[in-house]
């Protein structure tokens, strides 16, 4: 009986050592994954019922022509897909992985306007899901920036981001508050800031056109267009970017925050911002952004789940602070269109819920001294007087003796800071000495 013969080696002649080569899986790696194999593959499925669907009919779904598509499957002339990304991925009822798959093989990835609705409130939901579970600082934001979820300890130190359309760049490179939060400003604007969005419109620029129009809305400001013709550094991320802050919500004392930025599998187009922070302040931090737990039953046991709750109607946010509940209108609209500020006295916290795109409301429970401080000039606007002393009692301890002992604090500290300005002022008035020529 004679021996099997043995594996053969190509270009070996048919000389062999006797031992098989696993030569299938490489030359079955080593091909190309072709476009227009997947884009027939998938047309075989995408008509009703499962059937296939003609390539007359893939053509008319997207606007193109017959030949269009059979040079797209053959590969016989090079083919754009570019904006008819969405288009073509509708029309082939693909699911979100073979959304970009389609988006890689055409030459970009696929950003947050190629997926389907139901994919990004899939995501969404699952971005409140990870940042409720943080005790510390988590923003979510998306590829141009823009806030999708937030922790309510974010919230409590930076309630802005409850604002409708909140963006991270918009807060740092514009807002007033930013400049005087964020110490050394200009460098920080320009290595957090500036530097990330000319990587971001080097990469993503070309395929999501908020980039550059964030940029050109950033940079007609002077300071930010000086900033951006200085230096032509690029940085991908804010990831280990470390920052001193004076916040409100913790008297203004200097602390010192480092940035962790994550990318989540479940929403590749967002990424995680987590704060941590250094230094003794770090106990006075947690205790400031924590709202006593005296809540109302139903609105801990929603908060368990999630610290953001949607709900149909304006009202239906303000039922969440329960029979007790105050209205604050005259606050909400300084905030801005699309805001409810509902003060939940027994807890101490205000549930701010703002608008949508989909026309819900997303309500978010914090302390009320952070919210307080948000608004400094309803103090002095006497139509929102009673709606101010109700959020500044909330922001004190339900027990009359601690409430006298904290504000008389607040008030030490007012009056510290008022001293300070004054003597600003005085310098400011007194006469410039000569200097002999």
């Amino acid at each position: 009986m004679s021996a099997p013969p043995a594996a053969h080696r190509p270009g070996s002649n048919g000389e062999s050592d006797g031992t098989a080569l696993p030569t299938a899986a490489p030359r079955i790696a080593s091909r190309a994954l072709r476009l227009g194999d997947l884009v027939k593959a998938w047309r075989t499925t995408a008509g009703d019922h499962g059937q296939p669907m003609t390539q007359a009919a893939l053509a008319a779904a997207v606007g193109r022509s017959e030949r269009w598509v059979r040079d797209l499957e053959t590969g016989a002339a090079p083919v754009q897909v570019g904006r008819r990304l969405r288009e073509l991925a509708d029309a082939l009822r693909l699911d979100p992985a073979e959304r970009r798959t389609l988006a890689a093989l055409a030459g970009r990835p696929a950003t947050a306007s190629d997926l389907p609705d139901d994919d990004g409130a899939r995501t969404k939901a699952l971005m409140d899901l990870l940042v409720a579970s943080q005790s510390a600082p988590a923003v979510v934001y998306d590829t141009s920036y823009t806030v999708v979820s937030y922790s309510r300890a974010a919230a409590a130190l930076w309630p802005g981001l409850m604002e409708p359309g909140a963006n991270l760049m918009r807060w740092l490179l514009l807002d007033s508050d930013a400049r005087t939060q964020v110490h050394d400003w200009h460098r920080q604007a320009s290595e957090i800031g500036v530097q990330q969005l000319r990587y971001a419109l080097i990469h993503r620029g070309a395929d999501d056109p908020r980039i550059p129009a964030l940029i050109d809305e950033v940079c007609a400001d002077p300071d930010i267009r000086t900033i951006w013709n200085a230096s032509t550094r690029v940085r991908k991320s804010a990831d280990g970017a470390s920052l001193r802050l004076s916040l409100p919500a913790l008297g203004w004392e200097p602390i010192t925050a480092v940035a962790h930025v994550l990318s989540p599998s479940a929403g590749p187009d967002h990424r995680v911002l987590m704060v941590n922070w250094t230094g003794a302040a770090t106990e006075r931090v947690v205790t400031a952004v924590t709202p006593r737990l005296d809540l109302v039953e139903r609105r801990r046991l929603v908060q368990e789940a999630t610290a953001r709750v949607s709900v149909a109607t304006a009202h239906a946010a303000a039922d969440l602070a329960g029979a007790e509940g105050v209205p604050l209108p005259g606050l909400a609209r300084l905030i801005g269109p699309g805001c409810s500020l509902t003060l939940a006295p027994r807890s101490g916290t205000v549930l701010w819920a703002t608008q949508a795109p989909d026309g819900r409301w997303d309500v978010s429970e914090i302390a009320a001294y952070p919210v307080m401080v948000r608004l400094p000039e309803a103090a002095v606007d006497p139509a929102l007087r009673d709606e101010f002393t109700a959020l500044a009692r909330a922001s004190l301890p339900p027990e009359p003796d601690a409430a006298t002992r904290q504000s008389r604090a607040l008030k030490e500290q007012l009056k510290a800071r008022i001293e300070v300005l004054d003597s600003i002022e005085r310098d400011l008035r007194a006469p410039v000495p000569k200097t002999e020529a």
